[in-house]
C-alpha cells in the first residue's frame, strides 16, 4: 500500500513541487519516497512514490520500478502475485525481489493490457513505457484503490489522493456545486453516480478501467472488466454452500499475505465474524480484533461481539464512544486533510479503529465491506425479492418477513412488503430525500440523476447499483482515506472477482426468503460461528448515532453548527434551518434529523475550508 502520483506531458516540473508533493504523499508511505524523471523527443514523465511496506520490506522492492522499458509506480496489492510468479517463471522470467510489484510489472511485459485480467486484487498503478512512450494508467474491479486524474492540453496529472493532485498541478480548483448540490439533494449515495469529483476538472477513474495516455497526449478509455451475470440453473444449495466457502477461504488466505502483522474489525454480524472466525478455525491464524461500542442501544453490538470473542478467545480489544467537545474540530482535520466530505457518521467513527490499529503497530486491517451488496444485507432487499415470486411463495415469505424482520424496521418506507411488485424503487426509497427540508434548498441540478442498469432482474439490478455506485464506492474511498491517513492498509476479503462472480450466478433464492436475508453466508458458517450471531435477524451495521459523540442542543454546539452552515447560503434556506433546529431542541432526535443535521454540517465545512 502507497501513495502515488506523475504527470506525462510538455514541460518540466519544478524540483520543488515534487518534493512537496512526496510530502503530502508520506503519510501513504512513511517507509520510503522516491521519484523518476523519463524525458522522451516530445514528452516528460514524471513517476512519485511512497511507499508503505507490506509485502518484502527489502529496499529491493522500492519504487518507482523498472523492467526494461517498463517504469511502474504502484499502490496496492496483488493477492494472487505467487500464483502468478510461479507462471512466469515457466516461462523463463527471472526475479531479483519477492515482491508483487515485480510480478505485476513482468506480467505487463509479458502479456500486455490482458495482464489486468489475470490480477485478482486492489491496485491504483502506473507504468511508462519509454518504448512505445505511452502511459498506461489503471484502477482495480472494485475500485478499491483510488486513483485521480486532471488534464489539460500540454499534459496529465493523477495521483492517490486530490490533496497531492493539487500540489503536483500548483493549481487551485474551483469546487464543483453541481456534486454539492447533488449531495445536499439526494444525500451521499449519490455522489459516485458518475465519475466527477467535489473539484472541477478533477475525475476519479473509474473501476475496472485502464487508461491509455499516447505520446500525442490523445486519450483511450478501455475497461478491462464489466460484471458477469450469468445464471447457474443447474446447482442445487448444498454444491453452492461448499462452493461458496471455498471460494471465501481461498479468497481470505490471499488476503492475509503479508509480512507485517495485520489485525480484523470486529462487529457483531456475520460478516465480519465469518472471516474472523475462518481465520481462526480454518487457516490456523490466531486473529487480532477491534471494536468499537456505541454507547445507545440503536447500534450497540457489544453482546454479540462478546460471543465471537469468547468463542475464539483471541486478542480482541474495544473502543468505547462518547461524547466529543472537539467533533467539529476532528470533523474539519478530517475534511481538510482528505479534501472531500466524510459522507456518513461512520466513517468518522471508523477513523478511531484506525488509529487505535497504528498504535498497537498493526500495518493491515481487514473488514466486511461488500457483504451485504453480494450475499443480501438490507432490510430493502426483501421487498425487491418478494417482486418475483408467485402467488403461494410470496405468500409464504411475507409471513414470515411479517413475524422475523419487520419489527426491527423504522424507516416507513420498507413497511410494506409488496412496495415493489409492480415497479422499480423510487428514486425518494434509494436516496436520503427528503420532502420537507429538500424544498428548502435552492438547488436545481445541472443534470438529472440517472440510475444504472444492469440487470432485468430488481433485486440484482439494486444490488449492483449499491455495490459500485452508492454504498460501497464511498466507503472504500473513506476506507482508504481513513487507513492510509494512519499508514495502515484496508482489505476487503468479500471484494473477490471469483466469489462475486459465482455468487451473483446463483438463484435468489439462495440467498434471501423465508425471514432471512444472507441465507447461503448463514449456512456456510454453521458450526464455524456462534449461532447467536450467525441466525441473528437485526441488522444494525457499522455505525453510531451522532446525538451520542455531537451533542446539538448544547448552546455551544449549535453556535458552532449555526457559523458552519452560513458557508450553505447559496445552497439551502438558512432562516428555515436555523427555524427548524431551535424546534428540535426540546425534542429527541430521529434518525432522519439526525442524518439532515450531519449532513450540513459536514458539507458546511467542506464548502467553509475550499471555497
Amino acid at each position: 500500500m502507497c501513495g502515488i502520483a506523475g504527470f506525462y506531458g510538455l514541460g518540466k516540473i519544478n524540483p520543488n513541487i515534487i518534493q512537496k508533493t512526496l510530502k503530502t504523499m508520506k503519510h501513504r508511505g512513511p517507509d520510503f519516497e522516491d521519484h523518476k524523471h523519463i524525458s522522451s523527443k516530445t514528452n516528460n514523465a514524471y513517476l512519485l512514490h511512497t511507499r508503505l511496506r507490506i509485502i518484502d520490506l527489502h529496499h529491493r522492492s522500492n519504487q518507482p520500478f523498472t523492467y526494461k522499458n517498463l517504469t511502474i509506480v504502484f499502490n496496492g496489492e496483488i493477492y494472487n502475485y505467487v500464483e502468478l510468479k510461479n507462471d512466469l517463471k515457466k516461462q523463463g522470467y527471472k526475479f531479483k525481489t519477492n515482491s508483487d510489484t515485480e510480478v505485476l510489472l513482468k506480467l505487463y511485459y509479458a502479456y500486455g493490457y490482458k495482464a489486468f485480467e489475470k490480477c485478482e486484487g486492489m491496485w491504483a498503478f502506473a507504468i511508462y513505457d519509454s518504448r512505445k512512450e505511452n502511459l498506461i494508467i489503471a484502477r482495480d474491479r472494485f475500485g478499491e484503490k483510488p486513483l485521480f486524474f486532471y488534464r489539460k492540453k500540454d499534459g496529465i496529472y493523477f495521483s492517490s489522493e486530490v490533496k497531492s493532485l493539487f500540489c503536483l498541478s500548483d493549481k487551485k480548483f474551483h469546487l464543483n456545486n453541481n456534486k454539492i448540490k447533488q449531495n445536499l439533494y439526494y444525500g451521499y449515495k449519490s455522489i459516485n453516480n458518475n465519475n466527477q469529483t467535489f473539484f472541477k476538472d478533477i475525475i476519479s477513474v473509474p473501476q475496472g478501467c485502464y487508461y491509455i495516455i499516447n505520446s500525442d497526449l490523445s486519450l483511450n478509455i478501455n475497461k478491462f472488466w464489466k460484471p458477469k451475470i450469468k445464471k447457474n440453473k443447474y446447482i442445487n444449495f448444498l454444491e453452492a454452500k461448499d462452493h461458496t466457502l471455498d471460494l471465501l477461504k481461498e479468497s481470505l488466505k490471499m488476503r492475509l499475505r503479508a509480512d507485517v502483522p495485520l489485525a480484523f474489525s470486529l462487529s457483531g454480524g456475520i460478516d465480519s465474524s465469518i472471516l474472523v472466525s475462518l481465520a481462526k478455525k480454518k487457516l490456523n491464524l490466531n486473529p487480532n480484533t477491534f471494536s468499537i461500542i456505541d454507547s445507545g442501544s440503536k447500534y450497540n453490538e457489544k453482546k454479540l461481539i462478546d460471543k465471537t470473542a469468547n468463542d475464539l478467545n483471541n486478542n480482541h480489544q474495544y473502543i468505547f464512544l462518547k461524547k466529543e467537545n472537539n467533533f467539529v474540530k476532528n470533523l474539519e482535520t478530517m475534511i481538510s486533510n482528505y479534501c472531500c466530505p466524510i459522507p456518513t457518521i461512520s466513517q468518522y467513527i471508523q477513523n478511531k479503529i484506525i488509529k487505535k490499529i497504528s498504535k498497537k503497530n498493526y500495518k493491515i486491517i481487514i473488514s466486511g465491506v461488500g457483504s451485504d451488496e453480494i450475499f443480501t444485507g438490507y432490510y430493502h432487499h426483501f421487498p425487491l425479492y418478494f417482486s418475483e415470486l408467485k402467488k403461494n411463495s410470496l405468500k409464504n415469505n411475507i409471513e414470515s418477513w411479517k413475524e422475523n424482520i419487520l419489527p426491527f424496521i423504522n424507516n416507513k418506507i420498507y413497511t410494506n412488503a409488496k412496495t415493489y411488485l409492480d415497479q422499480m424503487m423510487p428514486k425518494n426509497h434509494i436516496f436520503d430525500f427528503d420532502t420537507k427540508y429538500n424544498s428548502k434548498l435552492k438547488v436545481k441540478l445541472d443534470q438529472p440523476l440517472i440510475l444504472k442498469k444492469f440487470s432485468k432482474n430488481k433485486l440484482k439490478d439494486r444490488m449492483l447499483n449499491e455495490l459500485f455506485h452508492e454504498i460501497v464506492p464511498p466507503i472504500l474511498h473513506l476506507d482508504d482515506l481513513n487507513s492510509m491517513a494512519s499508514s495502515v492498509e484496508n482489505r476487503s476479503p468479500f471484494l473477490d472477482s471469483k466469489l462475486f462472480e459465482f455468487v451473483y450466478s446463483l438463484p435468489n433464492k439462495f440467498l434471501i426468503g423465508n425471514g432471512y436475508q444472507k441465507i447461503l453466508l448463514r449456512a456456510l458458517s454453521k458450526n464455524i460461528i456462534t449461532n447467536e450471531v450467525r441466525l441473528n435477524r437485526e441488522k444494525k451495521g457499522f455505525n453510531a448515532s451522532l446525538s451520542n459523540v455531537f451533542d446539538i442542543k448544547d448552546d455551544l454546539n449549535l453556535k458552532k453548527f449555526f457559523n458552519i452552515v452560513e458557508y450553505l447560503s447559496d445552497f439551502i434556506d438558512i432562516k428555515f434551518l436555523k427555524d427548524e433546529v431551535k424546534n428540535i431542541r426540546n425534542k429527541n432526535l430521529d434518525n432522519r434529523t439526525n442524518k439532515v443535521i450531519y449532513t450540513l454540517l459536514n458539507m458546511g465545512i467542506f464548502v467553509k475550508r475550499f471555497s
